[in-house]
């Protein structure tokens, strides 16, 4: 019991760090993820060494029901797991997210500004730079747009796939388990 109450206290203290550094980071760029994925690193790691825990806690405990509090504690185990990946990586998707809304605000000015230029041109029958205007409508669009598909997770792909594979550890483990208890 002393052990866990420590992983557990460890836990809150990366919890805590981690989000007050994510609280505090300026400069956060759109267009530069690889800072802002820093973390997920450590805290996918955190919560891999708990699923992988919990996955082998599930295994030696599945078939026996006397061992009721460690099947408990496998899956308290498993929830901090996934509670230790996510929780600290929080502020730092709200501050990517406020990053992305506001560079859309500006993109939407930008291109409410050639309109407006666009249609005072057209009202004053003055024809000759659409195209122009034309080309930095659709310029500005595409950069809307670019800035609307960047992902505002805290974490890589690659990261989130490892992250995920530890979940369904536990699962893999139990069903090929079961299957080759069936036989031997």
């Amino acid at each position: 019991m002393g052990s866990f109450i420590a992983v557990l206290i460890f836990l809150i203290r990366q919890i805590g760090i981690i989000q007050a550094l994510h609280r505090n980071a300026a400069d956060v760029d759109l267009f530069d993820l690889e800072p802002t994925h820093a973390f997920s690193k450590l805290t996918a790691g955190t919560g891999i060494g708990l699923m992988l825990i919990a996955s082998f806690g599930v295994v030696q405990v599945w078939n026996n029901p006397a061992n009721t509090y460690f099947f408990i504690l496998d899956g308290v185990l498993m929830v901090l797991g996934i509670l230790a990946f996510y929780l600290p990586l929080r502020a730092m998707r709200q501050k990517l997210l406020g990053v992305q809304i506001e560079e859309l605000r500006k993109a939407n000015q930008r291109l409410k500004a050639v309109y407006a230029r666009l249609n005072a041109k057209v009202a004053k029958n003055e024809y000759s730079d659409l195209s122009g205007m034309n080309t930095a409508i659709g310029a500005l669009t595409r950069e809307r747009d670019e800035i609307a598909g960047i992902s505002t997770l805290p974490w890589d792909t690659s990261t989130f796939r490892s992250f995920v594979g530890s979940i369904l550890l536990p699962i893999f483990l139990f069903v090929v388990t079961q299957f080759l208890g069936r036989f031997f």
